[in-house]
């Protein structure tokens, strides 16, 4: 067998799309994805592309002289994304189960080690969930240590309870809240935002989806050009709220300041995530967690809810970096 690593064309679309439906029971986000990041213009979205001698797979015909046809398969797929210009992401790793411990997926993770070198980024970071102990301990051999780990939780507004969910029903005065603006952005609301609790805990890093990267005063000025920052003036909160590209029901909820961990002014913030969530056609308000067990417990109160355990004790998403270096 043959193997080759090359960009993913839009004709490779219904393989990927049918490796992708043996991952996590159908609920895979690439499928949603796969057209944007095959024409992503920064980053590389590629396949591990196998040829083995046999009949093709899609005509079921052999050639000539009885020889069999030569038939491609996609063994591995990954996504190389270009964050700020300076930070490498990897994300969609993805392996087909028929190739399983042959080799494709490390092939394909030093290909993309080699470009992030090549294109003299700063960072090269990924996201894996805590349970794949046997991709961490290839990671681990790779030379990526783990930095900082996460729990995402949801608030469904078909299911919700608790607190946080019999509050949200009232959407929050609009003398409360505004849109936050550039000239809002001082130095004092920097350094405000920079030393808060939350990026404290989170060891700065800020996210959307599954993936993550540091928050710097650049990212918080295109979240205020693109109308997704929102601050509550007289009470002091401000949190970012966006549609979650990766997943169709999901509202993304970011809250970089509050009061604490008052319930109130959790329950301000979520009141409007709520409110925006539903005007875009969202069922569900979602929040990566700095593993914490405080903020655990509030979140838990609140009424948010992990899919695997609640409320949870460790994180289970774990970034995870490597050093280009070395």
């Amino acid at each position: 067998m043959q193997d080759t690593i090359r960009k993913a064309e839009l004709g490779d679309i219904p393989r990927i799309q049918e490796l992708c439906a043996e991952i996590w029971d159908g609920g895979d986000y690439i499928p949603h994805v796969v057209s944007d990041w095959i024409r992503d213009p920064e980053g590389e979205f590629c396949v591990v592309e196998v040829m083995d001698d046999g009949p093709d797979e899609h005509t079921g015909l052999g050639v000539p002289n009885g020889r069999p046809a030569r038939a491609s398969h996609i063994a591995t797929l990954g996504k190389l994304t270009i964050l700020n210009g300076q930070d490498g992401w990897l994300e969609g790793l993805r392996g087909n189960t028929e190739y399983k411990g042959q080799g494709y997926a490390q092939k394909l993770t030093s290909y993309f080690i080699e470009k992030a070198r090549a294109r003299n980024l700063r960072s090269l970071r990924l996201a894996t969930y805590y349970g794949n102990s046997e991709s961490i301990h290839i990671l681990h051999k790779y030379g990526f240590r783990e930095i900082q780990r996460f729990v995402q939780f949801e608030l469904s507004f078909a299911t919700g309870e608790g607190e946080a969910f019999a509050v949200a029903q009232a959407v929050p005065p609009e003398e409360e809240f505004r849109l936050m603006t550039m000239t809002d952005l001082d130095d004092a609301l920097w350094s405000q935002i920079a030393a808060s609790p939350w990026l404290q805990k989170a060891g700065g890093f800020i996210s959307h989806a599954w993936v993550f990267w540091q928050y710097d005063r650049a990212q918080m000025q295109r979240w205020i050009a693109e109308q997704a920052a929102y601050l509550f003036p007289t009470t002091g909160e401000l949190a970012i709220f966006q549609v979650d590209h990766h997943e169709q029901a999901y509202y993304q909820f970011l809250p970089l300041l509050t009061n604490g961990l008052e319930g109130a002014s959790l329950n301000r913030l979520v009141k409007l995530g709520k409110h925006l969530a539903q005007k875009s056609g969202r069922s569900s308000l979602v929040c990566n967690c700095p593993e914490d067990q405080a903020l655990f417990q509030a979140f838990f109160t609140l009424g948010f809810r992990h899919f695997e355990m609640d409320p949870p004790e460790v994180g289970h998403t774990i970034v995870m970096e490597y050093d280009l270096k070395r």
